[in-house]
């Protein structure tokens, strides 16, 4: 048995495109995304039954996956991290345009593949170039210094069985809000990370390209109980790009 590695590994892709950061610190910043397949929070929602009628569905048809905030709440997440392709990082470098100097990782969640070759590989060809962005659930923690805080800018939307060790490291947490948000771990969240916190508003049940006016309502009133945090909305649906 050929015991050698393999000389070209690949990376599960769901998707890369390049558009503008729509959240947090970085949103307007042009940036290129490569989303990595799977995810350790989301699942099928009808996996337990048949879903409703009005849940909502990606173009294909088929329904997207239910997700938890880090307090236990379900929503619909609008996010496909379905595998469509592995890619070397040579053929991900290859569709980085010249003028992008941010790339960020996502997914899904991103850590589940930290330890892939490819993966580590991408991180210190790219960081000589690029500023390296990585969004994670906050399930996993990082290991391997393609991780270090110079290589990387770690944003954290703490989801169900988050680590609190990875708020620690972050360099900024997305709390997701809605009116059923509970307050009294809000300021767990606080006492776990010294990075810029940001509430996000869940999107509206009939339209998932859209926040719905009661999660931007509690959002302003969390901001007078917490005034150092700040509002993070979703700008590249508003604008209407990817």
């Amino acid at each position: 048995m050929d015991s050698n590695p393999n000389p070209n590994p690949t990376l599960p892709i769901a998707e890369v495109f390049t558009s503008i950061h729509g959240e947090g610190r970085w949103a307007g910043t042009p940036m290129t995304f490569i989303r990595l397949a799977g995810c350790t929070v989301g699942r099928v929602f009808y996996n337990n039954g048949p879903a409703p009628v009005d849940f909502p569905r990606f173009p294909d048809g088929k329904y997207m996956f239910e997700c938890s905030t880090f307090d236990g709440r379900h929503f619909p997440c609008d996010t496909d991290y379905r595998k469509t392709s592995a890619q070397t990082v040579d053929e991900l470098i290859a569709q980085i345009p010249s003028h992008i100097r941010h790339v960020c990782v996502t997914g899904g969640e991103p850590l589940m593949h930290q330890e892939n070759p490819a993966f580590i590989d991408l991180f210190h060809r790219l960081r000589r170039v690029c500023v390296m962005h990585i969004e994670t659930s906050g399930t996993i923690l990082p290991v391997g210094d393609w991780s270090l805080p110079e290589f990387t800018y770690i944003t954290c939307s703490p989801k169900a069985r988050y680590k609190p060790e990875l708020l620690r490291v972050a360099d900024e947490v997305r709390i997701m809000v809605d009116e059923d948000i509970d307050e009294n771990l809000i300021s767990k969240i606080f006492s776990e990370t010294s990075a810029q916190i940001y509430f996000a508003p869940l999107s509206s049940s009939e339209d998932v390209n859209k926040f719905s006016e009661t999660s931007m309502k509690k959002c302003l009133e969390l901001l007078k109980l917490y005034p150092d945090a700040k509002i993070s909305i979703q700008m590249h649906k508003v604008l209407g790009v990817r």
